[in-house]
């Protein structure tokens, strides 16, 4: 990945996850358990208004914003979705390994919340609009 998308990349995980402790390597596709919202159907399905989660009606629907060949570069960034492992002098979150550092601070009995992304993709759609594309959990 060149230097300019990679850094905006970055930007968009320090704006999701500006503290705290983040993930690291971020979720791809083969993740156990969340790799499986890395879809384009999900993406679709699931974006609701904020203050209106559960509402019926999508708030975008991503048919309308990209042009087919778009949409098709898009669903192949979605089954290629990578994992990361993240630089910690680009982020500001407490990097942590989930293997190892997590594991250890569950033995220890400690409680804390963690926060685990997918590491962003920039998706073009119609009229040059530029979109960024990540998964995000709070646990």
């Amino acid at each position: 990945m060149s230097k300019e998308p990679l850094m905006e990349a970055y930007k968009l995980i320090n704006i999701k996850c500006f503290s705290g402790i983040l993930l690291s390597p971020t979720i791809g596709k083969e993740h156990e358990w969340l790799g499986k919202y890395l879809t384009y159907e999900y993406l679709n399905e699931g974006n609701r208004p904020l203050d209106r989660p559960l509402d019926i009606t999508p708030y975008v629907d991503f048919d309308t914003l990209l042009t087919l060949s778009q949409k098709t570069e898009m669903i192949k960034h979605f089954e290629n979705w990578p994992s990361v492992r993240l630089d910690s002098s680009l982020t500001t979150a407490n990097l942590k390994s989930e293997e190892e550092e997590v594991t250890a601070l569950i033995e220890e009995g400690q409680s804390f919340a963690y926060t685990h992304l997918s590491f962003p993709i920039i998706q073009e759609g119609k009229h040059g609009i530029r979109m960024p594309l990540l998964l995000k959990g709070n646990f």
